[in-house]
């Protein structure tokens, strides 16, 4: 397993995602962090008066936009 910027790469392809910390091959990346196909599919389906709508903002604020100077 090869360690790059807290994002976990196995030799397989897999990555880390970012919301349920599990390594997977298929999903997304958004800056330079991956959200599963999993993850994705309910963070989109997840109505904002749901309980797990506050977890998956909670998760997504670990993704951080890089500033230019």
């Amino acid at each position: 397993m090869i360690v790059i910027d807290n994002l976990k790469v196995t030799n397989t392809g897999h990555k880390q995602c970012v919301v349920c910390d599990q390594e997977k091959s298929e999903g997304i990346h958004l800056v330079e962090q991956f959200i599963c196909e999993d993850c994705e599919r309910q963070i989109v389906l997840t109505d904002p008066d749901d309980l797990f709508y506050h977890y998956y903002l909670k998760k997504m604020k670990k993704i951080k936009i890089p500033t230019i100077n």
